[in-house]
């Protein structure tokens, strides 16, 4: 013990054996490939197309009277833009219900804010920000964390990158990646 009563010691950084890299494992039969893609997920023989996942009952229901949600709008366009890249079937729908959702109710909330204004003032006349500017930010941040951790990731793990000869470009997009 310290003289400041910290006990300090312990194994050090870097000590004690180094370990394998997966590369090595495999040669040395202690580890197999794993079968299927990089998620996990073993290949069929045939790949079946998906059928096409309809958004959740919930999102769909009747919103308050005069309040139109693109809900079936926004579903659509994002499942017809991970369609064409092929990854539908790698994406877990309820992912997808709840990216278009968070979309949908920071667009919402953007839409009062246009017609309400980002400063409010009280009846006393101190002004103040309007409450729903930082819900939109929550709802957006929230979204944007959804695509780029789950459903973009997936995207980027499919989908090849290819270079035109610019290797500045590819400096750039591999950096991005990172």
């Amino acid at each position: 013990m310290a003289k400041d009563g910290t006990i300090r010691g312990g194994a050090r950084m870097g000590a004690g054996r180094k370990r394998k890299s997966a590369e090595e494992k495999i040669a040395d039969g202690q580890a197999e490939l794993p079968k299927g893609d990089s998620l996990g997920v073993a290949q069929s023989k045939k790949p079946a197309k998906p059928k096409k996942h309809k958004p959740n009952k919930f999102l769909t229901e009747e919103q308050k009277p005069g309040k139109n949600q693109y809900i079936k709008e926004t579903f659509k366009k994002v499942w017809e833009w991970l369609d064409s890249l092929g990854v539908t079937e790698r994406v877990a729908p309820h992912i997808i219900d709840e990216y278009v959702m968070l979309i949908t109710i920071h667009l919402a909330c953007e839409r009062e804010i246009l017609k309400q204004g980002r400063v409010l003032e009280s009846p006393k006349g101190v002004k103040y920000l309007n409450p729903l500017v930082r819900a939109s930010l929550d709802y957006v941040k929230q979204a944007n964390n959804l695509w780029y951790g789950a459903i973009g990731a997936v995207a980027r793990d499919v989908v090849p990158v290819t270079y035109d000869g610019d290797d500045m470009e590819r400096l750039l997009t591999e950096a991005r990646m990172m």
